[in-house]
């Protein structure tokens, strides 16, 4: 949580250092405050760059800098200037404030434990150091003294709205929910005008499955008098962490006509993106920060991690080698460029079947010998790899550092359940619950347990065994509700996604998810219901619309989904859902030229659109057009939407109709191991199984296909075909 306030007060106050010479110095640093309130990073930079050139090594030029790269998310930046600054003025309580602050988000959590220390020892006991303090500790999983922090400081006089909401999120986490509600009552009493005070309480709310409580005080930290240009990013980016798009793209709209090139704005767009599922678009957004600011360390390590989103493994490496390069042109310390390549490590990591190689991860190993993230990702890689013994000396050292900490109990069950010994990483996860019972990655952990051993009827025994305020959580709630669709208990299903609903209706993909339960159970007027909701909550956003519109064509007639499309584009004329389901509405009514005309016009605002190049693939082939073309157009939308078994049916069925049965087999066994109940793809790899000479499998997927709510127009005809065989 960003606590920083971009102010214009004396900074030597700040610094503990009052010459005559930093007084001078104030006035530069007035103007590059003035700069960052404004979100005009370049010319505040300038401004702080200024004072050092007057008056060399000036910890106000230097602070400065820190607050400007911190504001603008360049946290790599920030922090070699924050550790420059130490070197020489290690009395400034504001420089170890915003190191340890940044050491936390940056993962770095014994560091940020240690400047937190660095704080109160300057300050003293008080709200602001005990607040630092137990939010470096929670994110470091020492949650045992974190708890003797709050509570030594709670027998004070207690006023802080940040101190008070930390508390509670400590008490939430270790289980005493009245008394984390109790102080979250007095944190949002004593809200005043700081919106990192008002980011914070949003952010319990969340934690607590609370959605649209969380966006009210999202909104609040935006519309605060001191809200100003990086505040409001702060907004914006927690609104996207709820996936509040649309109030999120508003505030980005008011802060793109500020400074539509600052670093934030590009950082916002690719988030949303991602939290829409959308890398490819994501990646493509942030090339241009790339662009705009080719020399950053945080930018280029950012960026080499994006490539490995979208399987470019060579452009991560060469990335991940330009930001390491460029931190050593800077002089950064040792331990920065070690935690650069530890961060692109993990990530490379992430990808199993790229993971790094021990030659990259043994320096790590010698300079960071205790370092838990080094260590975490040194078991997985070392235990599938490396010889027993050394696998065993690394492992033991892993378990060893987990003790008591809740975060690293959850990080070892996660190794033992990726190596497949589950019982041993269910005590892991247990171990991890007693100490924080609703500690969101360890009931995450049990949960995948439970999933890797396909038993679905004992997964929502647990999740319903979980407090409304924690079942509610997005990770948890559409876990349950996947799940009670798995074993078709629908009713249960619907009953629980309008709850899930009702507690974050500025979701929209709630709303779709309720829409098609509600119709697998059966209950049309239910789903009407859910839509008709939906545009009364969300009636400037142009995807209720699009919802609407889509559940017309399922249910009404074609024309009647006119009028929605056409509020959809009236909210947005660029909006690319509303013109994909006016492309299915072509379809259906015949009008095939029109709904193609409309897929290149979807790819031409959104050139990744895996459904505009499938849809846009089987148009071709249902209008006679050219296979290979089809073929092209349906590897596109696989390349981009790689789980999505409706792909593959346009991509086998134009090698069918190249009479290439043996490669449209591949593509068809492809998708059925996505999407192995899917009624058209048994379908349509059926009758391919009849040309291919494999009957035996034929019949299979064609009873498989009229088992499942295959089209009419389909079904007669996979009947006559069963009956051949």
């Amino acid at each position: 949580m960003r606590k920083l306030v971009i102010a214009i007060v004396p900074l030597f106050l700040l610094l503990g250092n009052c010459s005559k010479e930093n007084k001078v110095d104030q006035v530069k640093t007035d103007e590059g405050m003035t700069l960052l309130q404004k979100g005009d990073f370049q010319e505040a930079v300038k401004s702080f760059a200024a004072i050092d050139s007057v008056n060399p090594g000036s910890p106000q030029g230097i602070y400065g800098k820190a607050i400007a790269f911190e504001r603008e998310g360049l946290i790599l930046e920030a922090m070699h200037s924050l550790t420059q600054m130490m070197q020489k003025h290690n009395k400034s309580a504001e420089g170890y404030r915003l190191l340890s602050e940044l050491q936390s988000r940056d993962r770095r959590h014994d560091q940020a434990i240690f400047d937190a220390g660095k704080y109160a020892s300057l300050v003293g006991e008080n709200d602001s150091s005990a607040a630092l303090m137990a939010q470096a500790l929670i994110a470091g999983g020492q949650f045992t003294k974190a708890g003797e922090v709050i509570e030594k400081r709670l027998k004070g006089n207690v006023s802080q709205p940040d101190f008070l909401l930390t508390a509670a999120q400590y008490y939430f986490l270790t289980g005493k929910i009245e008394r984390a509600r109790e102080l979250q009552a007095q944190g949002e009493k004593a809200l005043a005008d700081h919106p990192a005070d008002y980011l914070r309480a949003g952010s319990l709310q969340a934690l607590m499955g609370e959605t649209d409580s969380a966006g009210f005080f999202f909104r609040m930290a935006a519309a605060r008098p001191k809200a100003d240009f990086y505040s409001k990013a702060d907004a914006a980016d927690s609104l996207i962490s709820i996936k509040y798009f649309h109030k999120a793209q508003e505030l980005l709209s008011q802060l793109e006509k500020a400074n539509s090139k600052s670093h934030r704005i590009f950082a916002l767009h690719t988030n949303m993106m991602r939290r829409m599922g959308k890398d490819f678009n994501a990646h493509l957004i942030y090339g241009d920060a790339v662009s705009a600011n080719p020399n950053s360390p945080t930018i280029l390590s950012n960026f080499g991690r994006s490539m490995l989103t979208i399987y470019h493994i060579t452009g991560a490496e060469a990335h991940m080698t330009n930001a390491l390069s460029m931190a050593e042109n800077e002089n950064y310390s040792s331990e920065d460029q070690a935690f650069i390549m530890l961060t692109h490590l993990e990530a490379l990591w992430g990808r199993r079947e790229v993971g790094p190689s021990m030659a990259a991860l043994q320096p790590l190993l010698e300079s960071m010998p205790t370092e838990f993230r080094a260590l975490d990702l040194a078991a997985g890689f070392t235990w599938k790899y490396a010889p027993p013994e050394e696998s065993r000396d690394i492992v033991s050292t892993f378990e060893r550092l987990s003790d008591g900490n809740p975060y690293r109990l959850t990080r070892v069950g996660d190794f033992y359940a990726g190596i497949d010994s589950l019982k041993t990483a269910k005590e892991y996860y247990d171990e991890a619950l007693k100490l924080a019972p609703y500690f969101h990655p360890a009931i995450k952990g049990l949960v995948g347990l439970l999933k890797k051993v396909n038993q679905p009827v004992r997964l929502i025994d647990y999740l319903s065994t979980l407090p409304e305020f924690i079942s509610l959580y997005p990770d948890f709630a559409e876990e349950r509700i996947a799940t009670l669709r798995k074993l078709k208990r629908f009713p249960e299903a619907l009953e629980f996604c309008e709850k899930y609903i009702q507690a974050g209706p500025g979701d929209l993909e709630r709303y779709r998810i309720g829409i098609t339960v509600a119709e697998q159970a059966g209950n049309r007027t239910r789903a009407e219901e859910i839509v008709n909701d939906c545009l009364q909550k969300n009636g400037i956003d142009p995807e209720a619309y699009v919802i609407a519109a889509d559940f017309k064509l399922r249910h009404e007639g074609i024309a009647d989904a006119d009028e929605s499309i056409k509020k959809a584009l009236s909210l947005d004329s660029a909006c690319v859902n509303a013109y994909l389901v006016k492309a299915k509405q072509d379809t259906l009514a015949g009008r095939e030229q029109e709904a193609m005309k409309l897929y290149e016009k979807v790819l031409q605002l959104d050139q990744f659109s895996a459904e505009a190049y499938n849809n846009l693939g089987w148009l071709l082939l249902k209008t006679g057009g050219d296979p290979r073309v089809a073929a092209n157009h349906a590897s596109a939308a696989i390349s981009y939407e790689p789980l999505n078994g409706e792909n593959y049916i346009t991509l086998g069925w134009s090698r069918y109709k190249q009479n290439r049965f043996d490669l449209a087999r591949g593509d068809f066994e492809r998708g059925l191991k996505i999407a192995p109940e899917n009624p058209v793809l048994n379908f349509y790899a059926g009758l391919n199984y009849i040309k291919d000479n494999k009957p035996d499998k034929a019949k299979v997927h064609l009873k498989n296909a009229l088992a499942g709510d295959l089209p009419k127009t389909l079904r007669k005809e996979a009947e006559e075909n069963l009956k051949k065989l």
